[in-house]
Formats: structure tokens, C-alpha cells, sequence
């Protein structure tokens, strides 16, 4: 019996000392989120202050470049518009390459993003449009 008794004091001592030590909590690394037309009509879930990119494929050389994002409600703030050409032998000239978007968002909410690839004449002639819709949560 007098076992049983020093095995119970042991046993919670044991756990009121074990709920008194903190636990390390893991962070999940970062996850970088890059998206492109392959995601043209699918809705995303971020974190407020999250970042991601788009990724457009496009030829600045022709008269249609990508043109947006376009939203229907302001959560986001453009961290990034720019285009990066394709490597080319030196001289060449109409490359294809890359219309680059970094998003940052700012607060909860849904959005649908749109970029349309559109002539820089005439805004109304699209020859593509991208999609996307953005759940923020905090």
C-alpha cells in the first residue's frame, strides 16, 4: 500500500512539474506563393500581411501587355509591376517573358482580382483576361 502511495505522489509530481515547462511552438517556414495562369479562376486563402506573386506570361514587344490588378474591394496593397524579359542571345528583339505582380494584403476580406492583356491603344481589346479570387483571413 505504501508503494502505491509513493508511486501516486511520484506520478503527479511528475505531471504538475511537466505543465509547468513551456513548449517550443514551430513555426512553419515560409512558404513562398507564387501563382500564374494555371490558377485563371481559382480562389486562394491567405493571412492578413501575406504576400504573393503573380506571374504572367506575356511579350512586351507586341501591342497587348497585361494590365491590372483590378479588384472589387481594396484589401491589397502592389508591392510589384514590372516586366522581366526572357534571356536572349544579344541582338535578338521580341522576346516573350514575364509581367511580374507582388500583392501584399492589408486586411480581411474577398476580392476578385482581374488582369486583362489588353492593347495599349485600345483598352477594350482583350486578347486574355486572368481571374482570381482571394479569401484574407487574419
Amino acid at each position: 500500500m505504501k508503494k502505491l502511495t509513493w508511486l501516486y505522489i511520484l506520478v503527479m509530481v511528475f505531471v504538475l512539474v511537466s505543465c509547468g515547462q513551456s513548449q517550443e511552438v514551430k513555426q512553419e517556414p515560409y512558404k513562398e506563393m507564387v501563382y500564374g495562369q494555371d490558377y485563371n479562376g481559382q480562389t486562394i486563402s491567405v493571412k492578413v500581411d501575406d504576400q504573393i506573386k503573380v506571374n504572367l506570361r506575356g511579350n512586351q514587344t507586341t501591342p497587348y501587355h497585361w494590365k491590372g490588378p483590378q479588384a472589387d474591394k481594396k484589401i491589397f496593397d502592389v508591392v510589384l509591376d514590372e516586366y522581366v524579359p526572357d534571356e536572349a542571345p544579344e541582338g535578338m528583339v521580341g522576346t516573350p517573358g514575364t509581367f511580374k505582380y507582388e500583392l501584399k494584403f492589408t486586411s480581411e476580406g474577398i476580392t476578385k482580382l482581374v488582369w486583362k492583356e489588353a492593347h495599349v491603344g485600345d483598352e477594350n481589346d482583350v486578347s486574355q483576361t486572368f481571374e482570381m479570387t482571394v479569401t484574407v483571413s487574419k
